[in-house]
């Protein structure tokens, strides 16, 4: 996902070359996808460390599960407590999955969007400062 580059002044918009109005809309959206990237970066390294800590959790509870004196109430009390917990981590974490599936659906989704409207296509350098100048936006 990227500008093509910049033209020199001539404003000629003709064929492909975007108007201070396309080029604008290119500078917000290309925003977006950035805020959008670092969000889902974010989020995937929660989630990640989530199921690592779950895994953890699921070896612990196999340990566990052949330690479990079948004849005291406490020992499978215990046990069964543990097998609580991991199916509630197991809950928790199934439901941020489709969440984020679908997070990531938009985001490509916008990236797409800015491939066609805007990537690769040419752009005079000073509609290019002054949209971004407008939209308080450095490079």
């Amino acid at each position: 996902m990227r500008f093509r580059g910049g033209l020199p002044d001539g404003r000629t918009y003709a064929g492909p070359t975007l108007t201070r109005e396309q080029l604008e809309r290119c500078v917000m959206l290309e925003a977006e996808v950035g805020r959008s990237a670092d969000a889902i970066d974010a989020e995937e390294t929660s989630i990640n460390a989530q199921q690592a800590q779950l895994e953890r959790f699921t070896r612990e509870v196999e340990v566990q599960s052949q330690r479990v004196d079948q004849y005291s109430q406490t020992s499978v009390s215990r046990f069964n407590g543990l097998v609580d917990r991991q199916r509630s981590m197991v809950t928790a974490f199934n439901s941020r999955v489709p969440a984020f599936n679908a997070r990531v659906e938009g985001h490509n989704t916008r990236i797409s969007q800015f491939n066609t409207l805007c990537g690769e296509k040419p752009y005079y350098e000073s509609d290019m400062q002054a949209v971004r100048s407008k939209l308080g936006i450095t490079p």
